[in-house]
């Protein structure tokens, strides 16, 4: 499932699409996804100065940074201790998503389910969803495109008109945040299928 404004990740079309990135990488799904479990925040440097600048309202009143600097921790790692779950893992796609309110930045609230099936269904009342997604597509040559794309979903007008300001002032920066994220993905991958070769 390629996840674009006409097949979102749920049957309800996304209130804010970041919209497809894809990169090619010359090397098999395994070592791609490989690559994404192992990257570290030092193999992304842009990723901890962006996450520096949205945690300083938590740090001013003592909640700590977004990415706290723990030695040999993963991104994945880091972004599950911020609230994030992988909702679906499979050998093709990886899906993950959190709860919350990100527009309040020194107390996101953000909201667990003890079930990830949850994430299927609208979020509690006064939170969005956002939803992220790395999808193997298809292949061209020897290189496998790595798909991307970040939707979120408001469960009504209230959400969406509190979300609106915020998403415009991430958008730059997570927009160069992803393609980063999706290079070292690539130099990652094609590391390690040079090693097996």
């Amino acid at each position: 499932m390629i996840l674009t404004a006409k097949h979102p990740i749920l049957p309800k079309k996304p209130d804010f699409d970041s919209g497809l990135h894809e990169i090619l990488i010359r090397a098999e799904p395994q070592q791609i996804f490989q690559a994404i479990e192992q990257l570290q925040v030092p193999d992304v440097p842009i990723m901890r100065s962006l996450f520096a600048i949205r945690s300083i309202p938590s740090m001013i009143v003592g909640k700590g940074s977004f990415f706290a600097k723990e030695e040999g921790a993963t991104i994945l790692q880091g972004m599950e201790k911020q609230g994030f779950r992988i909702i679906r893992k499979t050998k093709k796609e990886l899906v993950f998503g959190i709860m919350g309110k990100p527009w309040k930045a020194s107390n996101p609230e953000i909201y667990i389910p003890e079930d990830v099936s949850e994430y299927e269904l609208d979020p509690p009342k006064g939170m969005l969803k956002a939803m992220g997604d790395f999808q193997i597509g298809e292949r061209v040559g020897e290189r496998y495109k790595l798909l991307h794309t970040t939707q979120v979903f408001t469960p009504d007008k209230k959400v969406k008109r509190k979300f609106t300001p915020y998403w415009f002032l991430i958008f730059p920066g997570a927009y160069l945040l992803r393609w980063a994220w999706l290079r070292a993905i690539k130099q990652k991958a094609e590391a390690l299928a040079t090693s097996i070769s």
